[in-house]
């Protein structure tokens, strides 16, 4: 049209121009990742485990080439290894009984997936549970050998102390003496009391090396047991018993004893019955001894189940009764003591208690002469 105007250009402000641009940059830059990252990081220093894990998955899942989705990969991968080695310990104390009900079979499979997860601790509880067995049966040493060498390597010391006693038994590889007490050394210097126990049996004995130094041992020993390992505390309570390496003490012997005993030790429940029963180093009181016989039998000590049985077949602390009698003996003999074995044959010779069973006898008197009973051997080779 002749002589109308044009509408003037529209012309964005520079300003808005640059706006725009920058929040568009912005926009691009931003890491959809790291908001979850945060929630995670914030999980995981309140030990929420579970929920850090999931947040990190959510940040996986927002981006996961971005540099928080990248950082959130390796955190929750490490939260998922402290989470496994926090179940682990709890499967060692499941295993040991402390604190809770003693169950193998389940420390067992807590172990195997700690280790699956990449627990080193699990791995070391699981060759531990090839090596003793579940309940003493189902061991696999060279399963053992396998998990406890390598977790060895990565200083789990208790894994340590488990290998230097396969070196000085034999049990799976090489018997190898000066190598036990190397191994002990290092879980002893790294607070593991098993290695300090386990030293000092090698002091005390002078194996592996290392010169015969009760002192020594009785030193270990103490260390051992205030790290409350009942084995230790039994192994102190022995030493004042006899007067190795240090002042003779019955005493102590009962102190220490009664802290094994505590600790779920039943030779240290033995010690302190016995301790009741004569009245050195406690109180005469055989009804106590007769209870303390009993749980250190019930904990699988099988001279404790001899003393039960002896209690019981002449009548300390209660009532004579050979059939209890009969019985604890069996059980003493079933844990391989010989005095158990030759005591049961006794009583199945003559019927006290038990059926009487020539045969039988004969074979137990076998087994107990087998398994060291001089008694035994006396009479089986007349």
């Amino acid at each position: 049209m002749t002589g109308e105007q044009r509408p003037p250009k529209r012309r964005w402000p520079r300003n808005g121009i640059l706006a725009v641009v920058v929040a568009a940059t912005i926009l691009s830059c931003v890491d959809k990742a790291a908001p979850a990252l945060k929630d995670c990081e914030t999980l995981r220093n309140a030990k929420k485990f579970d929920d850090a894990i999931r947040a990190c998955g959510r940040a996986v899942t927002a981006d996961s080439a971005s540099k928080a989705g990248k950082a959130a990969a390796v955190l929750r991968t490490e939260i998922s290894k402290i989470q496994k080695d926090q179940e682990a310990r709890q499967a060692f104390n499941i295993w040991d009984g402390i604190g809770v009900t003693k169950d193998q079979p389940a420390a067992r499979k807590m172990f195997e997936a700690a280790c699956k997860g990449g627990s080193p601790i699990g791995c070391a509880g699981l060759g531990i549970s090839f090596l003793d067995g579940v309940g003493g049966t189902d061991r696999d040493y060279d399963k053992a050998l396998a998990n406890l060498a390598s977790t060895c390597a990565e200083k789990i010391q208790r894994a340590c102390a488990a290998l230097a006693y396969m070196n000085l038994s034999g049990h799976g590889t090489a018997k190898d003496e000066a190598k036990a007490a190397m191994l002990y050394r290092e879980a002893c210097d790294g607070d593991e009391p098993r290695g300090c126990s386990g030293l000092g049996v090698m002091y005390g004995a002078g194996a592996g090396g290392l010169p015969k130094d009760e002192p020594k041992a009785v030193s270990l020993f103490t260390k051992a047991c205030d790290a409350n390992l009942p084995w230790g505390c039994w192994a102190l309570s022995n030493a004042y018993y006899m007067g190795l390496g240090v002042g003779k003490s019955f005493d102590y012997a009962a102190k220490y004893g009664a802290k094994a005993c505590d600790g779920g030790d039943g030779d240290g429940c033995l010690r302190l019955a016995v301790a009741h029963a004569q009245g050195k180093g406690a109180k005469k009181d055989e009804k106590a001894a007769l209870e303390l016989a009993q749980k250190s039998c019930d904990l699988v000590s099988s001279q404790g189940c001899v003393l039960l049985a002896s209690m019981y077949g002449a009548g300390q602390g209660t009532s004579a009764d050979n059939a209890k009698a009969a019985t604890y003996y069996e059980k003493a003999c079933d844990l391989s003591n010989g005095d158990g074995c030759y005591a049961f044959a006794t009583f199945t010779r003559h019927g006290w208690g038990v059926t009487a069973n020539p045969v039988v006898a004969d074979n137990l008197l076998r087994k107990a002469c087998e398994l060291g009973s001089a008694s035994a051997c006396k009479e089986f080779h007349r």
